[in-house]
């Protein structure tokens, strides 16, 4: 029986994030061809890459880039040899993936960087009510298959990435137990949309509508007009001072950290001029780990004079549930 939490045949993790493996084995586990065919007119060779083969020649971890380099000639001006590979192969089924513990579907804005992150269940019930798939769907193809505008910005521009716990780190490891067992991690909430449905909400005498001016659509705020109550663990002195339109704020009672502030903002819009686009991470471990409910959008935090980068995630309500979101800090040093 496979492990339900090690990636499938031919496919790594990486960063998270479940990646098609570049090596000869991953390549003959997903049966994926790749060809070469020589442009010169005097050549025209041709070639198929036998991954069986060489594998049974103990070369299966070799990547496929070193192969192709190896399979060019030495000619004077230059090999002309050219690859094409079955790009089809490097798909999962959304179905398959919903036998999989704490796997979910990042969906990435490309335009302003705004994520979510949904359950593969909860993405086939929508692909299937509007008639455009179903769990045989391919993940390759839901980037295409989602037409609506970014709440953001507005533009259609959107990526897939397919988020899966790594077994072997201990952040991993917490994703998996909370998606089996029930106990939230403290932090690092990769999984917000699981996570979230481990929480109590916000009971609906707690929170009102009000209209935004831009768009027309109506956005949920406390009944005492806050804008939403953030769990957090330690942040720097002051931090919620410079949060851009921040109106007023005050300690609450966390439901998920060591720490929680209920703020108000100055505006329903929720966007901030001028506000820079900044790395959705760094290349060292985060700073600080943000979470709530009610949108506040991305604007505030990445125009914050103490953030270097940001990765906003936010996943839409249902079932009696608001909109949740988590945002992932790089600080400045200060």
């Amino acid at each position: 029986m496979p492990d339900p939490y090690s990636p499938p045949p031919g496919w790594t993790i990486a960063n998270g994030i479940l990646t098609p493996d570049r090596s000869v084995r991953g390549y003959l586990a997903r049966d994926q061809d790749v060809k070469g065919r020589c442009a010169q007119r005097d050549c025209r060779r041709t070639c198929h890459v036998d991954h069986a083969r060489l594998h049974e020649q103990g070369l299966g971890a070799l990547k496929i880039d070193q192969v192709k380099r190896l399979l060019r000639c030495a000619r004077l001006d230059t090999c002309a040899l050219e690859f094409h590979e079955d790009l089809t192969a490097e798909s999962l089924k959304l179905g398959d993936l919903t036998r999989r513990p704490a796997v979910s579907l990042r969906i990435l804005c490309r335009g302003c960087g705004a994520s979510r992150a949904v359950s593969p269940r909860a993405m086939i019930a929508k692909l299937t009510s509007t008639g455009k798939g179903d769990g045989a769907t391919e993940t390759r193809d839901i980037a295409r298959l989602l037409t609506a505008p970014c709440k953001a910005c507005g533009k259609v521009t959107w990526a897939v990435d397919v988020l899966w716990p790594d077994p072997k780190t201990i952040g991993g490891k917490r994703q998996i137990h909370a998606a089996t067992v029930g106990t939230l991690p403290k932090d690092g909430l990769e999984f917000w949309e699981k996570s979230m449905n481990q929480i109590v909400p916000p009971a609906p005498e707690s929170f009102g509508y009000v209209t935004r001016g831009s768009f027309g659509g109506a956005t949920r705020i406390y009944r005492d007009g806050a804008a939403f109550v953030a769990d957090h663990g330690e942040l720097p002195g002051g931090f919620w001072d410079r949060l851009p339109l921040v109106l007023k704020h005050e300690p609450a009672q966390p439901q998920t950290a060591a720490a929680a502030t209920r703020v108000w903002l100055s505006s329903v819009e929720r966007e901030v001029d001028g506000a820079p686009e900044l790395p959705f991470k760094l290349d060292r471990p985060h700073d600080a780990v943000i979470s709530g409910w009610f949108d506040p959008g991305p604007d505030i935090w990445s125009a914050h004079p103490d953030v270097e980068a940001a990765e906003y995630v936010w996943s839409d309500g249902g079932d009696g549930f608001p909109d949740s979101w988590h945002v992932t800090l790089w600080l400045k040093a200060r």
